[in-house]
């Protein structure tokens, strides 16, 4: 990962690579997601969730090119109240 990380880092911030003027700068999306929250005592919660975000604008700056992203989240959470 290391030799990663210096390649990432050559290319994108040393050489003055851009490669941001082949997408659109402002896009949109919807966000749906369900969770359960789980206390354990009265200061602790266990919680746990999915969610899955979707793109709806085209990011491609491309004619007749489609670039829209579509995640998917598995999500845990400890919250502890004061």
């Amino acid at each position: 990962l290391k030799n990663v990380g210096n390649f990432f880092i050559r290319h994108t911030f040393l050489d003055g690579y851009q490669n941001s003027d082949s997408y659109n700068r402002l896009g949109g999306g919807v966000s749906v997601g369900v969770g359960i929250n789980i206390p354990l005592n009265e200061k602790l919660d266990l919680s746990f969730g999915f969610k899955n975000n979707l793109d709806i604008i085209n990011m491609s700056d491309f004619d007749g090119a489609t670039f829209k992203t579509n995640t998917t989240l598995l999500l845990a959470g400890l919250t502890l109240s004061l």
